[in-house]
This record gives C-alpha cells, structure tokens and sequence, in this order.
C-alpha cells in the first residue's frame, strides 16, 4: 500500500498536452526503487538512486490514467502502465529482451512497486519534461492499448496447478566480492575500451575501490546474475575482438552482464530479514502465492528471490511450481507449492545452458472474501525471506560507473 508520509511531487510543464489528450499536466513523483516510499526531502544524497515515476490523466486511446517511468529523459516501454476507469492495470513486462502485454484488476494485485493511485499532493516540486520524452510515453501508451489481452482473475479455486517460466534462467557465476573475482572480466572490458579510445576507463580499480568486500562471506553478484538471467538472452559464443584482439568468453559476457544488472528497476514483494527485531514471516502467504501465480502462471516470467529468512542473503531464481490447493471451508484454502528454484554455479565454468535447479516446498493457507478474491492466509512452513522482479536495466549508482550499457552492447554483438 502506499505510504502515507509525504510525498514529492515534481509538477511536469508541457509545451503541448493536446497530443496526450491530457486534463491537466502530468505529475511526477520520487520513489525510493522497489518501494512505494518517495522520498520525502531532496537532498542530493538521497536523490542518487530516486526513481522518477509520472501520473498522467488520458482522454485517449482510452480514458485513464497512464504512469510511467522516466530515465535520462527516455521512457522505456516495460515501465509503462495504465490503469483504466474500469480499475483494470494493463501494461508491459521485459521477458529475455522480449516485451509481452498483460492485465490485472489494479485493486487485486500491483505487481509494481509504485503505487497504482496517484499520490496526496503535499511537498511539491517542478520539472520539465521534454516533447521527445512526452511523445515516446505516449507512443508506448498506443501500442500497449492496441493489445487485445485477457485480464488475469487473482482468484484461487480447488485443484492441481502447473506452470513454468518461458525462458529459464541460464549458468552463472556469482562473482564473490572477496578477492575481486570479476575482475579479469574488466581488465579484457577495459582493454577493449582503450584500443579504441586510447584510455582504460578503469572499471577495475572503480570496482576495487566502491564494490569491495566488507567482511560478509555472502556478498557478490547473485542479484546480478539473478536479474541478468531474467532479462537477457543467454550468451552461448565466445566474442573475439579484431581490433585488440581480446577474447570474451561465455563466462566474461556473463559477468559483464551481472555486473551492470548488478542494480536494476525491480520491483519487491517482501522485506528483508536483517536479524532479530525485524519479522521473519513479513512476506506473506497472499503475496507469495499472486506474486507466483501472476509472474509465472500468466506471465511466464520468472521471479527472483531470496528463499530463506536468515539474515544472509542468498539470492536464486524460481522458473516454476507444481501447486494443489484444497478447499477447507468456505473462504479458506490450503495451498502446497513446490517451486522449481534455480542456482548459481559455485565454481567459475565455461557451460552454458539452464541453471541448475533444485524442488522447495512451501506450505500456506489462503483466505478469500465473497467474490472469491485473495485477502490473506497464514504460513504452515518455512518462508522466503522475499521475492523481486526485475522490470528493466537501468542506470544505478550501485553498478560500476565505468561499465558503459552501449559498449557492453557492442561486445555481445562481436562475431
């Protein structure tokens, strides 16, 4: 639910709203990313990694409200949304560099972070964006509502339930901060940059000296891979550069991509558990199993999470789940969810093809009210500490500065 602590608004002026059969101007609000908190005094500090999301008014193609994202001025078409009048969210997901369309009722499942209402207007601030930023979130508007795409009921019925992922998360490493592991990767990056500039942009000493190891045996790029594994293609070839002559394994292409997914827009259902005082049950049981059901069963689109509540994080990737669900009265369900739950390799290896995986089970009961939607439940096992979705590679201050997205594009296209 949204918080209700202040927050920033940044009123957006328009040369033209006549295009977007708006009302009124859009309006534009920081959030914290993966979270519906916005951040509630622009200090610079805190302003780093603010993500920018819009709330616009429609006439046309339909009546409502359109919300998107905007990055250094773009407007990416998987972080486009819009809610109708008719309280449906339609809106687009990134699956292996493929874009799919789907629908839900906005009041049953958010399956973003941010919030689905615009915000209670009580700091403001102003912004301009440009016609070109304006034209692309419309663009994407028309042809995300040119779709015909059925809605999906976040209800639960009796039964056995399969679905699976349509692409399954590929072979990884996760790069242990310790020792600096990923970082040949970046010397052969650097060496590529520099024979065609001149100058190493130094992405390893940038590495060293902002991503290094504090002391936890746990941290690395398993959220890297997690996500990278999620949205890119697998690479399967070795790259070899003719101008330095550097060769790019599978594995340095994957690295190269954990490393710049590394921090990337998500979305986040859940809290992490960081030891005693926090509640090791938060994420739950309803989130849980609509965040699976919608994700996977109607996205095909696999979820990332951490599967235990300790305070370690360790993160995996859950590509599917076999469920049975029984009626035990007349609002209530047990559910037993055995998930299909993918890990990074634990040593570096040149193979490719789906990670390995291993079966979990989680056991919960469901509650639902008179129409038969999901309000609640209860654990009757263990929990994942939570899940998260990547929505999109972004810039982020996390991610190694000197690791340019465009360059590591040219790479992956080498022959």
């Amino acid at each position: 639910m949204p918080s209700k602590n202040k927050f920033i608004v940044l009123f957006v002026s328009l040369m033209s709203l006549t295009a977007l059969g708006a009302e009124s101007s859009p309006h534009c609000y920081l959030f914290k990313p993966g979270s519906v908190e916005a951040v509630e005094k622009p200090t610079e500090s805190k302003l780093t990694d603010a993500e920018t999301w819009c709330y616009q008014n429609v006439e046309a193609p339909k009546k409502g409200q359109m919300i998107y994202m905007v990055t250094a001025g773009k407007v990416k078409p998987e972080l486009t949304l819009f809610v109708g009048q008719d309280g449906y969210l339609t809106h687009y997901s990134l699956v292996s560099g493929k874009l799919k369309v789907h629908k839900v009722k906005a009041t049953e499942f958010n399956p973003f972070s941010v919030p689905l209402t615009e915000p209670r207007v009580e700091v403001r601030m102003t912004l301009k964006l440009s016609d070109t930023t304006t034209d692309s979130a419309y663009g994407n508007l028309q042809v995300l509502l040119s779709q015909q795409v059925e809605d999906t009921p976040m209800t639960i019925s009796e039964g056995d339930f399969k679905a699976q992922a349509s692409h399954l998360p590929w072979r990884g490493y996760w790069f242990p901060q310790r020792g600096q592991t990923i970082a040949a990767p970046l010397r052969k990056y650097d060496a590529y940059v520099k024979a065609r500039t001149g100058t190493s942009p130094n992405s390893v000493r940038y590495e060293r000296n902002h991503h290094g190891w504090t002391g936890e045996v746990w941290e690395g790029h398993c959220n890297g891979w997690a996500a990278a594994a999620i949205l890119n293609e697998e690479p399967i070839t070795e790259k070899k550069d003719p101008i330095s002559g550097v060769i790019f394994s599978t594995l340095d292409q994957k690295a190269l991509l954990s490393e710049r997914d590394f921090c990337v827009t998500h979305t986040f259902f859940g809290s992490r558990y960081r030891g005693d005082g926090d509640n090791m049950s938060d994420i739950r049981p309803a989130i849980f199993h609509k965040t699976l059901v919608y994700y996977i069963g109607q996205l095909q689109k696999a979820v990332a999470t951490d599967y235990d509540r300790s305070a370690t994080v360790n993160n995996a990737v859950i590509s599917g789940y076999d469920m049975t669900v029984k009626k035990t009265g007349s609002k209530t369900y047990k559910v037993t969810t055995v998930i299909a739950l993918h890990h990074y390799d634990k040593a570096k290896n040149q193979k490719t093809g789906v990670a390995p995986a291993e079966r979990r089970r989680y056991r919960y009961t469901i509650k639902v009210n008179e129409m038969g939607e999901i309000t609640g439940g209860s654990w009757l096992s263990g929990n994942p500490d939570f899940l998260w979705v990547p929505l999109s590679s972004s810039p982020c201050s996390k991610n190694n500065q000197k690791l340019d997205p465009n360059i590591l594009e040219e790479i992956l296209n080498l022959q």
